[in-house]
């Protein structure tokens, strides 16, 4: 693989391991503090509910 390859793969893993660490918040509010309702409008928009 050529390295724009190896970075292509590194960014989409770290993308990846985000938004599984958002959705892991969103289940757990108690791990951020916040819960469904406080979520502001741009939250949403990251899930494509907006």
């Amino acid at each position: 693989m050529s390295q724009y390859e190896v970075a292509l793969v590194e960014e989409t893993m770290t993308s990846a391991l985000t938004a599984v660490d958002e959705v892991a918040a969103l289940l757990d509010p108690t791990s951020t503090g916040r819960t469904l309702p406080d979520l502001e409008p741009e939250d949403w928009c990251a899930f494509g509910e907006a």
